[in-house]
């Protein structure tokens, strides 16, 4: 195979031109590549064309390192810059070539994919809507940015289109339209001295601010300063910033060590490097730990060099992320580049482009809630891009005893965090949540199947002497056991604290009872409910002159089996850190009183035990808070509203939204005191105007001017809010005899939320913990089943 044809293509977007360099064989196979002359690179295309001349013409494209390696020899004397874009121009052509003549994508070659769908954000955002604020109607069919308004609004879009990050350039308002501000690239103002000043400080943070008031907290925050500071500006911005709690704030620097310093002094994560070419120019920056994420430009360094660079960067503990503003054949070449590196961060891809921009390629990059795929198995990949496995305790082994809510709430979060979770389990019935009747099918509830996500099952028989035995091995191995039998059953079994303690000093042995050693009822059974009275809780739930009723959350079960799971995380900290098992025991009544501050601040501020005030907030001291009805009349069509004393502005606003500005000022309202005194007749005033509203539309008005207001949603419509399966909070869990849709934990690492795992089967799990963790042999375990163990 020979190459016989250099050619370069360019096509006109507008605001740019996208080049593509083709390089055709006598065997008819053709290599692609992008590359972008302008941004100083002009002359690109002729050093392209002159290094082809010279090296290529009737040379076997495959053997790609060797020819990148000439290359690089023959502009060793002018390293970098132009020459370095024309290598790696050529090199990602030939990688295309060489995949083509194999059959296998680019990515093969590379080692093969880590991930089969990548996270991206949105690049320059706002940036060319405000710079071609006239033409970028009729470029990209969309609308400009000429405010911070219209900055607001965009955010919103992105969070609608299901971005998880946006990333801007500073655009400055405060000349009655909005301009780019750029002098690090020649533009003045502020060029050519760099300085910042309070002002350009201001403007960005304004400018951030808004986009997090449009996109909200789950849309991760970018900003891109190219060449506009010295080191002194960038550290007064980073510093700014810091409350914004960015992702990224993106800087160019040439001085390795002044980058550190930045670093070092601001909380501010940095990346940096998309305009350094080569491993050897990014070496010191690794060396003194410059940046928080190496920013890398494939089409500039060449795919080949990148990974290696990459590879750089993963020696140092840091995270990469390509730069790419080209158009969708530079994504795609990015695109193989993030699919097989570990320490992948983020892609960068725009989004504001040319109408015609797809119309150029055969296969465009398809983007779903601001993903990019290149997976290979399509319903896999559906997930991924909102959800993910933790691994915090990978590793952790847990033998886990816990039965009914509690208790298996607890052990699911460790679950959910990466931890082997083994649930020992009658061979009979097994955890008494899952109802399961002798004779009849393993037909496990919904309500076993949302507590025990994530975790593995051994069925083995306790009051066999070779089954203690085997559960016995296993506490050896683990690094938790966790229980929430009735009083007095687990020691009767012989595995109470001390006797495991003897066999696995470093364990960590956690008891979930129903109330505490030394109480005048720690023989007691005790389910949610039973929590939930000796508690506290139910003694502050309902009317004022009506007896008390039971709130419908679990908060006995779930919220004990919460308050154990953290203590866990700090006890495996410290037995990490000094090997010291412990013993963790919480009781359900404790837990309940631990919820229950408020109301004990409440009982101290008023001298009396804390009252049941129906739908009003329990310290009974603001107004209006409470209740009031909605358009529609149903079960559930109820808007809770409150207004803090703390921000009188609240009360002002929401009079302005129904319509009453003549209350604000009223005497019967205008402080808090007497509008607690005329609640009712206010109340009545308020539920007027909610009653002509939807819930959802008037929850949505009062978000929109500032005031605190949720409406009534119930578990169905819970179930079914889109936009709670489109984040990944929701998912569809298959188990072995069908599949659920439920909720995951709710907190999110890295915008994602943790990928849920069906409930296992009674003994799903027996010959391969047994085996993984004992080295028991399938003719072993073979034999412990007919002798009644298992």
């Amino acid at each position: 195979m020979k190459i016989t044809k250099i050619e370069d293509l360019h096509c006109d977007a507008g605001w740019r031109v996208n080049s593509f360099l083709k390089i055709t064989t006598d065997e008819g196979l053709v290599g692609w590549s992008e590359y972008m002359e302008g941004y100083g690179a002009q002359g690109l295309t002729g050093v392209i064309q002159k290094l082809a001349e010279r090296f290529l013409i009737g040379r076997d494209p495959r053997p790609v390192e060797a020819i990148s390696a000439l290359l690089y020899a023959a502009t060793r004397q002018a390293a970098g810059g132009v020459n370095q874009m024309a290598i790696a121009a050529i090199e990602n052509a030939l990688v295309d070539i060489k995949a083509k003549a194999l059959g296998v994508p680019v990515y093969e070659l590379l080692g093969g994919p880590v991930r089969d769908r990548l996270q991206v954000y949105w690049s320059h955002c706002g940036t060319y809507r405000a710079r071609y604020a006239d033409r970028i109607k009729e470029w990209a069919g969309v609308d400009p940015v000429r405010s911070l308004d219209d900055i607001v609004a965009l955010g919103e879009e992105v969070k609608r289109k299901g971005f998880k990050g946006l990333k801007t350039n500073l655009i400055r308002f405060d000349g009655g339209k909005a301009q780019m501000y750029g002098p690090g690239t020649g533009n003045p103002p502020g060029f050519p001295e760099l300085n910042v000043d309070h002002r350009i400080v201001d403007a960005a943070v304004a400018q951030l601010e808004a986009f997090r008031r449009g996109a909200g907290r789950d849309v991760g925050l970018h900003l891109d300063t190219n060449f506009n500071y010295k080191i002194d500006g960038y550290l007064k911005l980073a510093r700014a910033l810091e409350p914004l709690d960015m992702v990224w704030l993106e800087i160019d620097l040439y001085d390795p060590a002044g980058l550190a310093l930045i670093r070092r002094s601001a909380r501010t994560p940095i990346a940096s490097l998309e305009s350094i070419y080569g491993r050897r120019n990014f070496r010191p920056y690794f060396e003194q730990q410059s940046v928080d994420y190496a920013i890398i430009d494939v089409a500039w360094n060449g795919i080949l060099e990148s990974v290696k660079i990459a590879a750089m960067a993963d020696a140092y503990e840091v995270n990469v992320a390509p730069h790419n503003f080209n158009g969708h054949l530079g994504s795609l070449i990015s695109a193989h580049f993030c699919a097989v590196v570990p320490n992948f961060k983020v892609m960068e891809i725009d989004i504001d482009d040319i109408s015609w921009k797809d119309d150029i390629v055969t296969h465009p990059p398809v983007i779903e809630n601001g993903g990019s795929e290149t997976h290979r198995n399509e319903e896999e990949a559906a997930v991924t891009d909102v959800t993910q496995e933790f691994k915090f305790l990978d590793g952790v082994k847990v033998v886990d005893f816990t039965q009914f809510e509690a208790g298996t709430t607890c052990t699911e979060v460790l679950a959910w965090f990466g931890a082997e979770v083994v649930k020992i389990e009658n061979p009979g019935r097994g955890d008494p949540g899952r109802r399961l009747r002798p004779g009849k099918p393993d037909d496990d509830p919904w309500y076993f199947r949302q507590f025990n996500a994530n975790k593995k099952s051994i069925a083995i028989n306790l009051k066999s002497p070779k089954g203690l035995e085997i559960v016995k091995e296993l506490l050896k191995k683990a690094d938790i056991t966790a229980e929430n039998m009735a009083p007095g059953t687990i020691e009767r079994l012989g595995l109470d604290y001390e006797s495991v303690k003897k066999i696995n000093p470093r364990i960590l042995y956690c008891r979930v009872k129903g109330f505490a050693g030394g109480s005048p009822h720690e023989k007691g059974l005790a389910f949610d409910m039973i929590a939930q009275a000796a508690g506290g809780p139910i003694s502050v739930t309902g009317w004022p002159d009506k007896p008390p009723v039971k709130p419908g959350l679990s908060f006995g079960d779930t919220g004990t089996g919460m308050l154990m799971a953290a203590t866990i995380l700090g006890a495996l900290h410290e037995r990490n850190r000094t090997g010291q098992g412990r013993l963790l025991e919480i009781a359900m009544q404790d837990a309940m009183v631990h919820y229950m501050r408020t109301c004990f601040a409440t009982m101290m501020r008023t001298g009396k035990p804390a009252q049941r005030r129906g739908a009003k907030p329990s310290a009974g001291n603001n107004a209006p808070a409470g209740l009031f009805p909605a358009k529609g009349g149903g079960p559930n069509d109820y808007l809770y509203i409150t207004t803090s004393r703390a921000n009188p502005e609240h009360w002002t606003r929401l009079m302005k939204l129904i319509g009453r500005e003549d209350l604000i000022e009223d005497p019967r309202f205008a402080t808090g005191d007497v509008r607690v005194q005329n609640s009712e007749e206010l109340d009545g005033i308020i539920g007027e105007w909610t009653s002509k509203h939807d819930k959802r539309d008037a929850m949505e008005k009062l978000i929109a001017i500032g005031v605190p207001a949720g409406a009534v949603f119930d578990t169905m419509e819970l179930q079914n809010e889109p936009t709670f399966e489109a984040r990944g909070f929701m998912q569809h869990v298959k188990h072995h005899n069908g599949e659920d849709k439920m909720a995951t934990w709710p907190v999110r690492v890295d915008g994602k939320s943790v990928r849920l795992k069906g409930a296992p089967a009674l003994g799903q799990h027996t010959e391969e913990v047994l085996g993984g963790w004992l080295g028991l042999a399938a003719a072993d375990i073979a034999a412990l089943r007919n002798d009644g163990v298992f």
